[in-house]
């Protein structure tokens, strides 16, 4: 087994593209697309949400009852990139599944530095307050 040590990785043909050959050696990925690059963990239902845990998000502001908006700390290349969301209550032993059968996480408007976030009562369609909030962004970096 060897080990290979490095602080920095830079294509030979493009400086921010590295292609990764997959398992059965056919196929390449770029490892940059594969990154997650940026997520965050918040509890919605507390009086001021911040940030529990994160990467390149630099807070969580209450636009009210079930929306919320997430800064982003580097900027994305457009506004097009893929946001993964989930949202749970903690209290229940399945938190931050994708449905919990209360709540369901949707994602909104999003510009290059800006994405915002919703939770939404299953039963009745008005937006709520979930105790566990989870976004991930994959996407190119400008």
């Amino acid at each position: 087994m060897s080990t290979l040590k490095a602080n920095t990785f830079t294509g030979t043909s493009s400086a921010g593209s590295i292609l990764v050959t997959g398992e059965g050696g056919s196929t390449t990925t770029n490892l940059q697309q594969g990154l997650t690059k940026a997520f965050g963990q918040f509890d919605g239902d507390i009086t001021t949400p911040a940030l529990e845990s994160s990467f390149n998000a630099a807070s969580i502001t209450d636009l009210g009852t079930g929306r919320f908006q997430t800064t982003i700390t580097n900027a994305m290349n457009d506004a097009l990139y893929p946001v993964h969301a989930t949202v749970g209550n903690e209290q229940d032993d399945y938190s931050a599944q994708a449905d919990d059968k209360d709540h369901l996480a949707l994602i909104g408007s999003r510009t290059t530095t800006l994405q915002r976030l919703f939770c939404n009562d299953h039963d009745d369609g008005s937006f709520d307050n979930p105790q566990s909030y989870n976004f991930s962004i994959i996407g190119d970096l400008a």
